[in-house]
């Protein structure tokens, strides 16, 4: 199939150059979220009030997942929860969980699932409150203590979930929100993830999972902080999906495939915004994965995997959270202006505070004799199915090309 190089979403416009900000590679990017993963203990158990049982989760749901993971080659975002249920910190010990089993499910989200997705905390409990001061917990769930904190409330909340995952290794890039935590003080909320991130891990663009949007036909990111004169931004990494299409596995009953993509690849939510054109994340949760102890989850999502590639293979990318992030806050930031003219080329300065890799543009142009990225002559693709950074290919009147983008750069193209 020819690859569409001209879907009807863009990321940003600049009329005045002709310049367009592309999907990275000329791909859509596809992004999964994994909510809940803790050691040792079924979510779902817990959330329903001790009702959808098993309590305890096998080695078996994290091997097999992370097997998936492998095999698949999805990218997107897995979260663990810090303090599980207010029973323990993950890089000390948790209540009615083995250190060894502890130790076992870190362990494979280190080494087999964070080259994949971004690790994120999930507050820290997804439960009760937890009291800083006193290390109890509070008479009433997190997300509800959120909605009456502000930035410096929810600061030393958000940073200790950075710090406890950072002691067993998992560094994270962003956070996510435990049911709607932060939701109706957004604004705070941003703020106190943005300076968690620069105290713990010294990061000035970062992002969070809050939001799902299941009406718009394109989905793409939001900025929620963007102050690129001061190299800062916080991004909302939005989903598509209204339900976790396994939900239905939790109490004993089926999964839902065809909620996202159909057998044909026709219906479904991520069918319909995938074929809109636009980027796509949808979401899942680890008591799906786990499905009462039978891990039906898995054979489920692997379907949804194998549609999406059977159906928009050529068109899509699998992407994590924090590489949508850097699109996001760089295309939102690009700044251009014209250089001089050498003498039958076209000179553009291109400069964005925010690194981005496999950054794609296109510019109206003609079919250039050469062009030249800081100087060094850019390699010419014949097809952009095999646009990689660092290359050019001329299509439709117009010229796509692809590179890292760090700082400033200046473009030449000669015609």
């Amino acid at each position: 199939m020819t690859q569409n190089i001209d879907p009807p979403f863009r990321w940003r416009t600049l009329p005045e150059f002709d310049l367009r900000v592309e999907h990275p590679l000329l791909r859509q990017p596809i992004s999964l979220i994994v909510d809940d993963p803790t050691p040792g203990y079924n979510p779902a158990y817990f959330h329903s009030g001790f009702r959808n049982g098993p309590m305890h989760t096998s080695r078996e749901l994290v091997d097999r997942f992370a097997d998936l993971v492998e095999t698949s080659g999805i990218r997107g975002k897995f979260s663990v929860i810090p303090y599980p249920f207010g029973l323990g910190r993950v890089d000390r010990a948790v209540r009615g969980v083995s250190d060894a089993d502890r130790r076992y499910f870190l362990d494979v989200t280190r080494e087999r699932i964070a080259p994949w997705l971004d690790i994120t905390p999930e507050a820290l409990t997804h439960w009760n409150a937890l009291d800083l001061a006193t290390g109890q917990l509070l008479p009433f769930w997190e997300h509800l203590w959120s909605r009456d904190q502000d930035r410096k409330t929810l600061f030393p909340y958000l940073s200790l979930g950075l710090e406890i995952l950072d002691q067993v290794d998992l560094p994270c890039a962003g956070v996510t929100s435990p049911w709607d935590f932060g939701g109706q003080v957004e604004g705070d909320y941003a703020e106190a993830i943005l300076a968690a991130q620069r105290e713990v891990h010294g990061r000035s663009l970062t992002w969070y999972f809050l939001q799902a949007d299941w009406l718009s036909t394109h989905v793409p990111p939001r900025m929620t902080i963007h102050r690129p004169d001061a190299g800062e931004a916080v991004v909302s990494i939005v989903a598509c999906d209204q339900y976790d299409f396994g939900m239905g596995l939790w109490s004993g009953q089926a999964a839902d495939p065809d909620m996202l993509i159909d057998t044909e690849g026709r219906a479904g939510r991520l069918a319909e915004v995938l074929r809109a054109g636009g980027p796509a994340v949808f979401h899942t949760h680890w008591q799906t994965m786990f499905a009462q102890g039978s891990l039906a989850g898995l054979p489920a999502l692997a379907e949804v995997i194998r549609r999406i590639e059977d159906h928009f293979g050529d068109r899509v990318a699998w992407t994590s959270c924090d590489d949508l992030a850097h699109y996001a806050a760089a295309a939102a930031s690009l700044a251009a202006e014209t250089g001089p003219d050498d003498g039958g080329s076209i000179t553009l300065r291109l400069a964005s505070p925010f690194p981005c890799r496999r950054f794609t543009v296109s510019l109206g142009t003609h079919n250039p004799r050469e062009v030249r990225l800081d100087g060094i002559p850019m390699a010419r693709v014949q097809a952009a199915d095999v646009l990689r950074e660092g290359t050019y290919v001329y299509q439709g009147g117009r010229l796509f090309l692809c590179w890292s983008l760090a700082g400033d750069h200046r473009l030449s193209v000669s015609s």
